[in-house]
């Protein structure tokens, strides 16, 4: 059977359905879904919690802000689900409550308006904490107290030592954007992942991602003039991106709030900095890998320095992800002290201020072996800034690589460059960026670009020669000329079929003559049509009438067409012709075609016509 020498060519598409979460996030309008009302909350509240979620401690719920203001607001509080007569504001936690007892909560508060559909808002979960082994951690006096909100998992006590810690006592405290106990195993520095994510019930900070705080409240003795506190900062962050974990050290109280990059933290009250004055975050200068632990970005021991004054002193320590949630930063706190130091003397605060990256980093160049790549810095503010730049072969940067441009080297042939570019001006935080990776760096030879397969247009590239000579180009077939293929493009045929193409360039002027040649392609093969239309039928539907298949539209066209006409789907012995008369058998079926686009250096293009009405008894 003639079928048996056609091959068919099948496709088929699956389409995911994606579900969408239900709740509308802080700021969205929420629409009725009555059909005949088209009313809308303009800005749904974004339900927080505020309190110490201790045992038998009583925490509030702040319904945030609502547009149009709701007539009234009810509460919900869930463990997960609804908690028993839990419905007021407050809602004060069970006094055996621990947080071994893996319990979440949160709360739900709906706002009821007349005219407007009844709407729910969830506050984010949380865990029930517990400070206990903390301050002593610390080498705290007696008349210090703690508060905070973090996840359970993001706090604890250690006792290893890591490059210097413990500075007093045998122990010290450890909180974390993610799993606090993680930073503590002996791993290789920079495995990855050193320290889990993802905390279900990590409170938010600013800008929106996980932070951990702890408040420790001071009553000093008179003589002093500092308090002092011992810390270590570690991230698995990356310098140059838009991810800066940061930490900072507040007091006397916390102001935190997102500068407008959205990538920095601004804190007024701040007195946590590395050696250069800086911030401490992603950025920071002083970071390197230590022994014996996973995370490859350390800050050396550095001390905070808060000034004392009457009365009580709140020390305020935060640690939060900005720009994602992926990576994690680990703080170690010891030794909590009184000193005196001529820097608390003075009540003027640090006013940190930030280069900033208006416009994107680019690039102008090609990747390509014995070129130059030349970096379009962007625009940097407040101007003038001092620019510096560094290359980088992958994510490693090449020593001696730090002018404006740069010459791509053999070495850098299959990985992707970039440059990193740290904008300075005095008196401001500098900024480093780095800009988007280039396309995989190939050598100055010969390349051929397009796909192998008939009546496919190949083009090819000639590489890098020395200028000011004339190139000749020849095509080649499992590496023997092609007759006549001569140009910068060559378009496959069938001749072509199995074999590999290349491209080769010889230098007409030059002396001596240099002769290069592409990386062969793959095999040629079989082309696919591009348009494979739907046959359709025409004719009287009853035994004695005569059925004509029509097939148009083809791209490219076939060089023929076979019919197979069937009845109830299956093939009707000899029926192959483009017309078919309907005989007796058929009455009571319902008869199609089958259509076979054949040509010469593609794979068939298959089709089936619509079922038409049964076949009726002859007139």
């Amino acid at each position: 059977m003639f079928l048996g020498r056609v091959f068919s060519f099948l496709v088929s598409a699956v389409v995911l359905a994606l579900a969408l979460a239900s709740a509308a996030p802080a700021g969205a309008a929420v629409k009725s879904t009555d059909d005949t009302a088209a009313v809308f909350w303009q800005t749904v509240g974004q339900p927080t919690v505020a309190g110490t979620p201790t045992a038998g401690s009583t925490m509030t719920a702040d319904p945030g802000s609502w547009v149009p203001t709701p007539d009234s607001l009810t509460y919900q509080w869930e463990r997960p689900g609804p908690i028993s007569g839990a419905t007021s504001q407050t809602y004060t936690l069970p006094v055996d409550a621990s947080p071994s007892d893996d319990a979440i909560y949160r709360v739900a508060v709906t706002a009821h308006k007349a005219g407007y559909p009844d709407y729910t808002a969830n506050s984010r979960y949380f865990q029930v904490i517990s400070f206990d082994g903390l301050l002593e951690a610390m080498d705290a006096d007696a008349t210090t107290t703690i508060t905070g909100r973090f996840a359970p998992e993001a706090v604890t006590v250690g006792s290893a030592l890591i490059d210097g810690f413990p500075t007093a006592g045998s122990s010290y405290v450890v909180l974390s954007t993610g799993r606090a106990g993680d930073a503590l195993r002996t791993l290789p520095p920079g495995t990855g992942g050193a320290i889990s994510t993802g905390l279900e019930t990590a409170p938010q900070g600013v800008g929106g991602w996980d932070m951990s705080t702890i408040t420790v409240s001071f009553d000093p003795p008179g003589a002093s003039t500092c308090l002092a506190l011992d810390y270590a900062f570690a991230t698995e962050e990356k310098a140059g991106t838009y991810t800066k974990d940061v930490l900072t050290i507040e007091s006397p109280t916390s102001q935190l709030s997102i500068a407008d990059d959205h990538e920095h933290v601004i804190a007024p009250h701040n007195r946590a900095f590395d050696s250069h004055g800086q911030q401490l975050n992603a950025d920071s200068q002083d970071l390197a890998p230590i022994p014996g632990n996973g995370i490859d970005r350390w800050s050396p021991k550095l001390t905070a320095l808060i000034p004392l004054g009457a009365g009580s002193t709140d020390v305020v320590v935060s640690i939060q992800d900005i720009g994602d949630e992926a990576a994690d930063s680990v703080v170690l706190l010891d030794n909590l002290r009184t000193i005196d130091d001529p820097v608390c003397g003075s009540a003027e605060e640090p006013q940190l201020k930030y280069v900033t990256l208006s416009t994107p980093i680019g690039y102008s160049g090609e990747a390509v072996v014995g070129a130059y790549l030349t970096v379009e810095p962007g625009v940097w503010g407040p101007a003038p800034v001092q620019l510096s730049y560094q290359w980088l072969r992958g994510s490693t940067p090449i020593p001696d690589a730090t002018s404006v441009t740069y010459l791509v080297q053999a070495a850098d042939v299959g990985y992707r460059l970039a440059a990193q570019v740290t904008g300075s001006k005095d008196g401001y935080v500098p900024l480093t960026r780095t800009g988007p990776p280039t396309e995989t760096v190939v050598t100055g030879d010969p390349r051929i670009t397009g796909t192998p397969v008939v009546d496919a247009v190949l083009t090819g590239d000639p590489g890098r020669f020395s200028p000011g000579g004339r190139l000749n180009y020849r095509w080649l077939r499992d590496g023997q000329p092609i007759s006549g293929a001569v140009g910068a493009t060559y378009r496959v045929g069938v001749a072509d079929l199995g074999a590999r193409i290349s491209f080769r360039v010889t230098t007409v002027d030059a002396t001596p003559v240099e002769k290069r040649t592409s990386a062969p392609t793959a095999r040629v093969g079989l082309a696919t049509f591009a348009v494979v239309p739907a046959p359709t039928v025409s004719g009287v539907r009853s035994v004695g009438g005569v059925l004509t298949a029509h097939t148009e539209g083809w791209s490219p066209e076939p060089g023929s067409v076979i019919y197979e006409w069937r009845r109830d789907g299956v093939a009707i012995p000899g029926a192959v012709s483009r017309r078919y008369t309907v005989v007796a058998a058929d009455e009571g079926a319902r008869i199609d075609v089958k259509t076979f686009g054949l040509r010469l250096g593609y794979v068939p293009g298959v089709s089936d016509s619509a079922d038409g009405p049964p076949i009726a008894p002859a007139p």
